[in-house]
Protein backbone atom coordinates (compact mmCIF):
# COMPACT_ATOMS: atom_id res chain seq x y z
CA UNK A 1 0.00 0.00 0.00
CA UNK A 2 2.32 2.40 0.70
CA UNK A 3 4.76 1.51 -2.23
CA UNK A 4 1.55 2.14 -4.08
CA UNK A 5 1.09 5.28 -2.60
CA UNK A 6 4.47 6.36 -3.48
CA UNK A 7 5.37 6.67 0.82
CA UNK A 8 8.51 5.49 -0.22
CA UNK A 9 9.95 5.80 3.64
CA UNK A 10 7.11 4.00 5.10
CA UNK A 11 7.20 1.16 2.59
CA UNK A 12 10.95 0.92 3.39
CA UNK A 13 9.91 0.81 7.51
CA UNK A 14 7.42 -1.78 6.55
CA UNK A 15 9.87 -3.70 4.71
CA UNK A 16 12.26 -3.72 7.30
CA UNK A 17 10.00 -4.70 9.48
CA UNK A 18 8.91 -7.70 7.23
CA UNK A 19 11.96 -8.51 6.68
CA UNK A 20 12.54 -8.96 10.86
CA UNK A 21 9.90 -11.65 10.39
CA UNK A 22 10.99 -12.97 7.28
CA UNK A 23 14.27 -12.81 5.87
CA UNK A 24 14.09 -13.78 2.41
CA UNK A 25 15.41 -13.11 -0.91
CA UNK A 26 12.97 -11.10 -1.97
CA UNK A 27 12.60 -8.90 0.66
CA UNK A 28 16.48 -7.91 1.06
CA UNK A 29 16.17 -7.11 -2.78
CA UNK A 30 13.03 -5.06 -2.64
CA UNK A 31 14.88 -3.65 0.51
CA UNK A 32 18.14 -2.58 -1.24
CA UNK A 33 16.00 -0.78 -4.35
CA UNK A 34 13.92 0.94 -1.90
CA UNK A 35 16.75 1.84 0.23
CA UNK A 36 18.81 3.32 -2.61
CA UNK A 37 15.66 5.20 -3.76
CA UNK A 38 16.16 7.04 -0.61
CA UNK A 39 19.16 7.79 -0.69
CA UNK A 40 20.04 5.30 1.91
CA UNK A 41 23.01 3.86 0.54
CA UNK A 42 24.72 2.41 3.28
CA UNK A 43 21.05 0.38 4.19
CA UNK A 44 21.03 -0.65 0.87
CA UNK A 45 24.47 -2.23 0.54
CA UNK A 46 23.55 -4.00 3.74
CA UNK A 47 20.50 -5.11 2.15
CA UNK A 48 22.56 -6.34 -1.18
CA UNK A 49 24.80 -7.68 0.85
CA UNK A 50 22.30 -9.98 2.95
CA UNK A 51 20.69 -11.18 -0.61
CA UNK A 52 24.19 -12.19 -1.72
CA UNK A 53 24.84 -14.14 1.05
CA UNK A 54 21.19 -16.01 1.18
CA UNK A 55 21.67 -16.56 -2.69
CA UNK A 56 25.66 -18.42 -2.06
CA UNK A 57 23.67 -20.10 1.22
CA UNK A 58 20.86 -21.05 -2.02
CA UNK A 59 23.82 -22.32 -4.18
CA UNK A 60 24.19 -19.54 -6.74
CA UNK A 61 26.17 -17.21 -7.12
CA UNK A 62 26.15 -13.74 -5.05
CA UNK A 63 28.49 -11.76 -7.12
CA UNK A 64 25.91 -9.55 -8.78
CA UNK A 65 24.20 -8.52 -5.20
CA UNK A 66 28.02 -8.26 -4.07
CA UNK A 67 28.57 -5.73 -6.77
CA UNK A 68 25.69 -3.73 -6.62
CA UNK A 69 26.22 -3.80 -2.70
CA UNK A 70 30.02 -2.12 -3.30
CA UNK A 71 28.67 0.31 -5.68
CA UNK A 72 26.71 1.43 -3.36
CA UNK A 73 29.02 1.55 -0.35
CA UNK A 74 32.34 1.07 -1.01
CA UNK A 75 33.65 1.66 2.45
CA UNK A 76 31.82 -1.42 4.10
CA UNK A 77 34.23 -3.55 4.72
CA UNK A 78 32.15 -7.06 4.97
CA UNK A 79 30.71 -6.16 1.46
CA UNK A 80 34.04 -5.43 -0.08
CA UNK A 81 35.59 -8.87 1.39
CA UNK A 82 32.10 -10.60 -0.01
CA UNK A 83 32.70 -9.01 -3.27
CA UNK A 84 36.10 -9.85 -3.48
CA UNK A 85 35.37 -13.46 -2.46
CA UNK A 86 33.14 -13.07 -5.24
CA UNK A 87 35.66 -11.95 -7.83
CA UNK A 88 38.09 -14.52 -6.96
CA UNK A 89 35.46 -17.58 -7.62
CA UNK A 90 35.38 -15.97 -11.23
CA UNK A 91 39.28 -15.48 -11.30
CA UNK A 92 38.94 -11.73 -11.67
CA UNK A 93 41.81 -10.95 -9.16
CA UNK A 94 43.19 -7.83 -10.53
CA UNK A 95 39.76 -6.82 -9.30
CA UNK A 96 39.37 -8.23 -6.03
CA UNK A 97 42.61 -7.14 -5.39
CA UNK A 98 41.76 -3.64 -6.02
CA UNK A 99 38.60 -4.10 -3.79
CA UNK A 100 40.28 -4.94 -0.87
CA UNK A 101 43.28 -2.74 -1.43
CA UNK A 102 41.82 -0.36 1.46
CA UNK A 103 41.05 -2.32 3.91
CA UNK A 104 44.12 -4.56 3.74
CA UNK A 105 46.69 -2.47 4.99
CA UNK A 106 45.06 -1.64 8.00
CA UNK A 107 45.97 -2.71 11.83
CA UNK A 108 42.27 -4.44 12.37
CA UNK A 109 41.84 -6.18 9.16
CA UNK A 110 41.15 -9.33 10.24
CA UNK A 111 42.87 -12.40 8.91
CA UNK A 112 39.93 -13.35 6.23
CA UNK A 113 40.62 -10.06 4.15
CA UNK A 114 44.35 -10.25 4.28
CA UNK A 115 43.91 -14.29 3.50
CA UNK A 116 41.52 -13.16 0.61
CA UNK A 117 43.52 -10.25 -1.01
CA UNK A 118 46.78 -12.50 -0.88
CA UNK A 119 44.96 -14.95 -2.96
CA UNK A 120 44.36 -11.75 -5.56
CA UNK A 121 47.31 -10.45 -5.25
CA UNK A 122 48.68 -13.71 -5.93
CA UNK A 123 46.33 -14.69 -8.53
CA UNK A 124 47.23 -11.51 -10.54
CA UNK A 125 51.16 -12.43 -10.19
CA UNK A 126 51.37 -8.97 -7.99
CA UNK A 127 54.32 -10.71 -6.33
CA UNK A 128 56.25 -7.90 -5.15
CA UNK A 129 53.01 -6.12 -3.71
CA UNK A 130 51.91 -9.16 -2.15
CA UNK A 131 55.23 -9.87 0.18
CA UNK A 132 55.00 -7.73 3.08
CA UNK A 133 51.21 -8.41 3.53
CA UNK A 134 52.42 -12.79 3.43
CA UNK A 135 55.16 -11.86 5.41
CA UNK A 136 53.23 -9.98 8.09
CA UNK A 137 50.96 -13.02 8.18
CA UNK A 138 53.89 -15.18 8.81
CA UNK A 139 54.84 -13.40 11.77
CA UNK A 140 51.57 -13.69 13.43
CA UNK A 141 50.88 -17.21 12.61
CA UNK A 142 54.45 -19.21 11.61
CA UNK A 143 52.27 -21.50 10.70
CA UNK A 144 52.37 -20.33 6.97
CA UNK A 145 55.57 -20.61 6.19
CA UNK A 146 54.29 -23.14 3.00
CA UNK A 147 52.14 -19.47 1.84
CA UNK A 148 56.24 -17.85 2.23
CA UNK A 149 57.89 -20.83 0.34
CA UNK A 150 55.06 -20.77 -2.27
CA UNK A 151 56.03 -16.63 -2.40
CA UNK A 152 59.91 -17.35 -3.04
CA UNK A 153 59.08 -20.00 -5.64
CA UNK A 154 56.77 -17.77 -7.37
CA UNK A 155 59.32 -14.53 -7.28
CA UNK A 156 61.69 -17.21 -8.36
CA UNK A 157 59.58 -17.93 -11.71
CA UNK A 158 59.17 -14.56 -12.37
CA UNK A 159 62.63 -13.45 -12.44
CA UNK A 160 62.28 -11.26 -8.94
CA UNK A 161 65.53 -12.97 -7.96
CA UNK A 162 66.83 -9.86 -5.61
CA UNK A 163 63.35 -9.87 -4.07
CA UNK A 164 63.35 -13.86 -3.60
CA UNK A 165 66.92 -14.19 -2.26
CA UNK A 166 66.08 -11.27 0.18
CA UNK A 167 62.71 -12.87 1.62
CA UNK A 168 64.53 -15.92 2.20
CA UNK A 169 67.05 -14.13 4.26
CA UNK A 170 64.36 -12.69 6.24
CA UNK A 171 62.81 -16.40 6.04
CA UNK A 172 66.01 -17.73 7.36
CA UNK A 173 67.17 -15.12 10.19
CA UNK A 174 63.20 -15.44 11.74
CA UNK A 175 64.04 -19.47 11.76
CA UNK A 176 67.44 -19.38 13.08
CA UNK A 177 66.10 -16.99 16.10
CA UNK A 178 63.65 -19.66 16.80
CA UNK A 179 65.85 -22.56 16.34
CA UNK A 180 64.52 -24.42 13.65
CA UNK A 181 67.79 -24.05 10.79
CA UNK A 182 67.13 -27.52 9.83
CA UNK A 183 63.69 -26.62 8.73
CA UNK A 184 64.74 -23.96 7.18
CA UNK A 185 67.35 -25.66 5.11
CA UNK A 186 64.64 -28.49 4.46
CA UNK A 187 62.62 -25.32 2.82
CA UNK A 188 65.08 -23.91 1.05
CA UNK A 189 65.88 -27.34 -0.73
CA UNK A 190 62.05 -27.48 -1.47
CA UNK A 191 61.68 -24.42 -2.90
CA UNK A 192 64.34 -24.97 -5.15
CA UNK A 193 63.33 -28.23 -6.43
Amino acid sequence: GFTAARRRTEALFALRRLIALEPSLDNYLKEGQLAAEQNDNRGAAVAFLNAGELQEKAGASGLESYAMAHSLDGSNRAVALAYARGLLDKNDFAQAAEVLMPFAGASDAPMELQEVHIRALLGDKRFLEAEPFVWGLYEKDPGRLPQVAELIGALIEDHNNEQALELSRKVQRHMTRTGQQREFTALMKEISE
